[in-house]
């Protein structure tokens, strides 16, 4: 019990460092990682991945990555 809450939170906490929403409790392994749809139907290997991220669309796997690249270029230039 204890070890999966320690799980989900590692998980969540890398979630916010990139920039996304915590996953709710009890979803789906296949639940886009940025817009949070649950992908349902569909199997793993079927969603486009980048990363360690699952994405229902090429969309959402895009903005993703422009999030990440305007963080990393705004931490950048503020010397953070």
């Amino acid at each position: 019990q204890q070890e999966q809450e320690k799980k989900e939170q590692e998980e969540n906490s890398r979630r916010i460092r990139a920039g996304l929403k915590p996953k709710p409790s009890g979803c789906s392994e296949t639940v886009c990682d940025f817009c949070l749809l649950d992908c349902e139907g569909k199997r793993k290997s079927q969603l486009f991945s980048r990363l360690d991220f699952l994405y229902c669309s090429s969309d959402c796997m895009r903005k993703h990555q422009r999030e990440l690249m305007a963080a990393a270029a705004t931490a950048r230039f503020s010397g953070k």
